[in-house]
């Protein structure tokens, strides 16, 4: 398989300059091309990529990276992590505060914008990733999300960020450990950011009895973002889709859930949703939701 990748990639290097101009790639799109990413992202794609949801046309500015490139060629719900999207945009219908904890480029907090009547917390802490995060609320003229600089943590006060020196940042972590292990040989750069729990978030913003949506993928620093949110577990006030990648983060994860807790992993068929006790290869994102919440899950038949 990875040979015919390699040589698939060989064929087509030298056809992508004719088929680089924006033009083409709509064209190709339209007719019904659907490109991978090894092969997409020789295009470099510079335009919008536009998706429309609940009848609502949204735009993102392409920076040709995975999540952007595969949405264009592949459509919202068939691309990179199309699953974990299907599942958030319909939870997202029911909750009047929404949390994208790791914002990156917004395509969560786009998607849940449209539940028009919910408030929603952006927090993204790397600055050049910020700013195309505010770039693409900006691009649909959105009022609904607040756009945070924060790194959402166990503490208030200040972190260090381990980001890449250079390039697409597609790994930024308070865990050094981690940054290490994913950057592999790419040079590493530290930022000095403010830090923030989401109890002390949650009792400024929101009203006293409110249930949240959160999402959370901060790259192996979600222990710590669990940590800063006791309260809220141990009230049974947050519903949160969350990324765990080996067994050693699920058994993490999993200690800090109340026994009121139930646990679901994001699968890529219907119903979308399997009921897990335990870390599954192959399953990288989950649902936490407490029993007084589990309603919600109802439209995911079977995830009951």
């Amino acid at each position: 398989m990875k040979t015919l990748r390699t040589v698939t990639k060989k064929l087509f290097i030298p056809l992508s300059f004719l088929l680089r101009p924006a033009p083409v790639q709509h064209f190709l799109r339209k007719i019904g091309v659907s490109l991978p990413y090894f092969l997409a992202k020789q295009l470099n794609y510079k335009g919008v990529v536009d998706f429309t949801l609940d009848g609502k046309s949204l735009y993102m500015q392409s920076h040709n990276t995975p999540i952007e490139m595969t949405i264009f060629w592949k459509g919202l719900f068939n691309g990179r992590e199309g699953a974990e999207l299907r599942v958030w945009h319909q939870l997202s219908q029911k909750f009047s505060y929404i949390y994208d904890v790791g914002a990156n480029n917004g395509i969560y907090s786009l998607v849940a914008s449209t539940n028009q009547t919910a408030k929603i917390f952006a927090f993204e802490p790397v600055p050049v990733v910020n700013e195309m995060l505010k770039e693409n609320i900006a691009l649909n003229k959105l009022t609904s999300i607040t756009v945070q600089p924060e790194v959402v943590s166990d503490n208030n006060g200040r972190v260090t960020l381990f980001v890449p020196k250079t390039g697409w940042v597609d790994v930024a972590s308070v865990n050094k450990d981690f940054a290490t292990k994913h950057l592999r040989t790419e040079a590493m750069s530290e930022i000095e950011c403010d830090s923030l729990t989401m109890d002390s978030h949650t009792e400024t913003h929101l009203k006293d009895g409110e249930v949240v949506l959160m999402k959370i993928d901060v790259e192996g620093a979600e222990p710590k973002v669990l940590a800063g949110m006791k309260n809220l577990l141990s009230s049974n006030r947050v519903v949160g889709l969350i990324e765990i990648l080996n067994q050693e983060a699920y058994d993490d994860f999993y200690n800090f859930m109340p026994s009121s807790y139930s646990i679901y992993g994001v699968i890529a068929v219907a119903p979308y949703l399997k009921s897990v006790n335990n870390f599954v290869p192959g399953i990288k994102n989950y649902i936490f939701v407490p029993q007084n919440q589990i309603e919600k899950l109802e439209i995911f038949t079977n995830a009951s």
